[in-house]
């Protein structure tokens, strides 16, 4: 006959004192990644206000080739060609 083996206090409290420290540090990875993102956000939306938004001929670019050149991703994106797209404009360069 298998003799039993019966669990002391000590034998949890063992395997629960590396549990805890993974939970604090996992918690503290966690909670400097937050603290990391909403800073990146705070200074992502403060850079994005700082963005003038002017006519397209104050740059010397024609606002007709730009309806157009939107006009065409637009049907890109519709008939699932591009499943999005983001254009950029290059001037005096």
């Amino acid at each position: 006959m298998h003799a039993m083996y019966q669990l002391q206090p000590d034998d949890l409290a063992m395997t629960r004192k590396p549990l805890a420290k993974f939970r604090r540090t996992s918690n503290r990875i966690l909670l400097t990644a937050l603290a990391a993102l909403v800073l990146l956000l705070a200074n992502h939306s403060r850079s994005l206000a700082e963005v003038p938004e002017v006519r397209p001929e104050q740059l010397g670019l024609s606002a007709k080739q730009l309806a157009y050149i939107d006009e065409q991703v637009a049907k890109e994106i519709e008939a699932k060609h591009l499943p999005g797209c983001v254009v950029a404009v290059g001037r005096t360069g």
